[in-house]
């Protein structure tokens, strides 16, 4: 792991690195992680600033954010002292990505429910995930599931996979319509949820449904 060390401060010191000389070429389609760490401070630093203007999105502010400029560091020192054969902008699509299912992640965090229906469904910050409905007549559906990026829930029964997305203030599932998973697809917005379920409490969230429920998948 002395490695990893090395490669991480040697690319935290290059963050205050002054300006890089014109007139040459770095060529990141080629390059190692270990010639990126290798490299000299300015070299790095160069590096890192054309890596946070080829992630920022079109419709971020123009700005340079250096404390995120010294987090990529950091997580491209620690990718490339592992991985010092793997190419450079692998390390950086891959440092990206994972950063970009966290944040897939965190936006649905949270407890939500279907307007007037007996629907809840709650999605905790280590990606678990459960749902439950309550039908007409009493009968109670649950199935616990997890979050799989970059948009799917996964449920382990009746639904199968749901695509999520966040709309503001909700979650937009799109999923099999009803209580039956042979009913059809269907989009249906969730909003943050006020209240848990009445009558039954949610299995997995607050304990077993309420007496005198019955479990639709039991």
């Amino acid at each position: 792991m002395k490695s990893v060390g090395v490669a991480v401060t040697a690319i935290a010191l290059a963050i205050s690195a002054p300006a890089f000389a014109a007139g040459q070429t770095i060529p990141l389609a080629t390059m190692t992680c270990k010639q990126f760490v290798d490299s000299p401070r300015d070299t790095i630093g160069v590096i890192l600033t054309w890596m946070m203007g080829y992630l920022q999105d079109q419709d971020e502010p123009a700005e340079l954010d250096f404390s995120k400029m010294e987090d990529l560091g950091k997580k491209l020192g620690t990718y490339c002292g592992q991985n010092p054969t793997h190419g450079v902008m692998r390390a950086l699509d891959k440092v990206s990505d994972a950063d970009d299912d966290s944040d897939a992640l965190k936006s649905v965090v949270g407890v939500w429910t279907f307007g007037e229906k007996q629907v809840w469904i709650v999605v905790r910050p280590d990606g678990a995930a459960t749902q439950c409905r309550i039908a007409p007549d009493g009968s109670v559906y649950f199935s616990k599931g997890a979050f799989r990026a970059p948009n799917i829930l996964a449920w382990e029964k009746i639904w199968g996979d749901d695509q999520v997305v966040r709309e503001k203030d909700a979650i937009k599932l799109t999923e099999n319509s009803g209580l039956s998973p042979t009913s059809g697809t269907t989009a249906i917005v969730l909003r943050r949820a006020v209240r848990h379920p009445e009558g039954a409490r949610m299995p997995g969230l607050t304990g077993n449904p309420g007496a005198g429920q019955r479990t639709a998948n039991s």
